[in-house]
């Protein structure tokens, strides 16, 4: 495993941070400050799945420079997914690197150390490299035709032994627009080494500029056995082994229908040829098809369809939860309202609980058309971020502030505040060990009794 370190000259790097004095004489042999480095270390919670009700004031990750403004190293750096002790996401690589684009990341907060996933000519066309602080500035891009490597960061998910983790790369010149031979691969990672053990093609002759990778999803099958990976640009709806990626399912194999990704990451719908109209979903954990008839699906989680259904004549829009084993169908009951906002509303998965999103935040448990509560902000304060952990709704809040919402009771527990007073990223996870924001980790202090 190589080591990455983005370090400039001693010069550079300090100027850049704007740690040097300047001044007349001087300025021809400035000495750089030695850079003091913060961060909070990593708590260990009194059981694994204890819910937190305080946070510290310094994050565990990113490390933060003294001077000037605790400025975060990485500060190009987002989470997409937690699991445990591991951040996955991605940093943006410097505009005057030879690699560019965005490379995956593995923070292991128990460092904390942060690993990138970066090209190469191996077997599996990776490596792991350390990332080591002070990380480089941006510079000026190189000049045109200069050979660079694109890469491209998607979708990831980890179990405790193995991250799985989507990225692409394309050899192209600065300046020049892509030739679309770019190729998109799958890396299953032993985390205790951070060893790439298995991979596979995902697509190849692709053009990476068109961001394809906010399309995928990965989602672990509850027994660990297999990867429903989804994509709705490239279209791709796989079930693959954990053990070799060798795979299970390849829906367009077996239908030469148009297919979409379904949020959620279980399921992809089936498409009319002008793409307006969805004709069933199909869930890839079993690979059975179910009719949607005048319905748009929105979610698949555990064996629940949430979809809407459109207004047609006296039949007004409304929403549905499908069991899909039995086909039962519940409208869900308690909504805040029937207007355009709701016909927008986001809905998401969290072990178990659905969210839904408009101006109300509402959580039912799956499958129930009982909402366990119903929450609104008041005045103008909108969240910037929903999490559960165990029993508690966890709702982020400008300025650091994170409200704590009792899920069996509906009362509001506390208000609590980390150190993200200045809203780095909206909330993406909350765990026993502390929040995650999209930029940073902030260390649980104290967990409910």
């Amino acid at each position: 495993m190589r080591r990455r370190s983005f370090l400039l000259t001693a010069f550079g790097a300090a100027a850049g941070a704007g740690l040097l004095p300047v001044s007349g004489c001087a300025a021809g042999r400035r000495t750089p400050r030695p850079l003091t480095f913060l961060h909070a270390s990593l708590p260990t919670p009194p059981h694994p799945s204890a819910a937190p009700t305080a946070f510290g004031e310094e994050a565990v990750w990113p490390l933060r420079i003294k001077e000037p403004h605790h400025r975060p190293l990485p500060d190009n750096a987002a989470i997409e997914t937690v699991h445990g002790t591991l951040l996955l996401g991605k940093v943006h690589n410097d505009s005057s690197d030879p690699l560019s684009g965005d490379s995956p990341i593995i923070v292991d907060l128990t460092g904390p150390t942060t690993y990138a996933v970066v090209p190469d000519s191996s077997e599996h066309g990776y490596r792991i490299e350390e990332m080591t602080p002070p990380y480089r500035e941006n510079r000026l891009p190189p000049s045109p035709g200069t050979p660079i490597t694109d890469q491209l960061a998607g979708a990831s998910a980890s179990d405790d032994e193995f991250a799985y983790v989507i990225t692409g790369s394309e050899d192209m010149r600065a300046g020049q627009s892509p030739e679309g031979r770019g190729r998109l691969s799958l890396l299953k990672i032993r985390l205790s080494d951070r060893t790439i053990v298995a991979s596979t093609i995902l697509g190849e002759n692709l053009d990476l500029s068109l961001e394809m990778a906010h399309h995928f999803s990965i989602v672990l099958t509850p027994d660990g056995g297999s990867l429903l990976v989804t994509s709705s640009f490239p279209p791709r709806a796989l079930r693959l082994s954990t053990a070799d990626l060798s795979v299970q399912l390849d829906l367009a194999s077996i239908t030469s229908q148009r297919f979409s990704a379904v949020d959620g990451g279980e399921a992809v719908a089936l498409n009319t040829d002008d793409g307006r109209t969805q004709t069933a979903v199909v869930t890839l954990a079993d690979g059975v098809a179910h009719a949607l008839e005048t319905m748009f699906a929105q979610l698949v989680h555990q064996g629940y369809l949430y979809a809407t259904r459109r207004a047609e004549g006296d039949q007004p829009f409304s929403e549905l939860i499908i069991n899909l084993a039995t086909g039962e169908r519940l409208e869900p009951e308690d909504l805040p309202g029937n207007d355009e906002k709701s016909k927008q509303a986001t809905l998401s998965a969290h072990e178990g609980f659905i969210i839904r999103e408009t101006d109300y935040v509402q959580v039912r448990r799956n499958g129930s058309a009982t909402a366990l509560l119903t929450w609104k902000p008041s005045g103008q304060e909108a969240s910037k971020g929903v999490a559960i952990c165990g029993s508690v709704l966890y709702v982020a809040l400008g300025g650091g502030r994170m409200r704590l919402v009792n899920l069996d009771t509906g009362e509001v527990i506390q208000e609590s505040k980390t150190g993200n007073q200045y809203d780095y990223g909206e909330l993406v996870a909350v765990t026993p060990y502390g929040a995650c924001y999209k930029n940073n980790f902030y260390p649980a202090t104290a967990w409910q009794g």
